[in-house]
């Protein structure tokens, strides 16, 4: 873990721009529970939080996973504008276009709180 990491989850960057995608979370340690709109619930492994370079890692563990990692990075455009990068890696692979869609809703949350 770099300098900057930070373990847990409350206050961090992530929940800060993504609040409303998921409707409830219940944090334990280096993980926590989360229930989506969707009525979606997985449990969330916390493997880095990096607050200097605002990057989160997570891994989910639960139906409908049978693999889950993913990463979020924020880089900074200019003053007013930032780029997300989200990459996630999922199996089973019929389950891709629903986890697609969650992604696009969570951006578009992201996007919303900032511009807010």
């Amino acid at each position: 873990m770099s300098s900057g990491t930070q373990s847990g989850t409350s206050g961090q960057f992530i929940d800060v721009w993504s609040p409303d995608s998921w409707l409830t979370a219940d944090s334990r340690g280096d993980s926590r529970c989360l229930t989506f709109g969707n009525g979606m619930t997985i449990r969330e492994i916390i493997v880095d939080i990096d607050n200097q370079r605002y990057r989160h890692s997570w891994s989910a563990r639960g139906e409908p996973f049978t693999h889950h990692n993913a990463s979020l990075q924020v880089f900074a455009e200019d003053e007013q504008t930032c780029r997300i990068v989200w990459i996630a890696d999922v199996m089973p692979n019929e389950i891709t276009g629903k986890i697609a869609e969650m992604i696009e809703q969570a951006l578009h949350t992201m996007k919303a709180t900032l511009e807010a």
